[in-house]
């Protein structure tokens, strides 16, 4: 038991000299809010838990497939509403 307490006390001791990551430059990092970025996700088929294929789509393309899934998630809420 006080060899971990000693061991605790020693750790906690050299976490203050430890240094932050150095914060990436501008012109080191990737624009990464590029629309014309390449991006694949892995996507499970539908009736399959086995079957999975891989999509890739620009980022844009991306979010243009986001926004159709949302409206059309919103319009079948708003069906079921007024068939009430």
């Amino acid at each position: 038991m006080k060899r971990f307490v000693i061991l605790a006390a020693g750790l906690v001791a050299s976490a203050g000299f430890t240094q932050p990551p150095a914060s990436p430059s501008s012109t080191d990092a990737p624009d990464s809010h590029d629309p014309n970025e390449l991006i694949c996700q892995r996507m499970l088929m539908p009736g399959s838990r086995l079957n999975a294929g891989r999509v890739c789509m620009t980022r844009q393309q991306w979010e243009q497939r986001r926004q159709a899934d949302r409206m059309d998630a919103e319009r079948a809420q708003t069906r079921r509403v007024i068939a009430r």
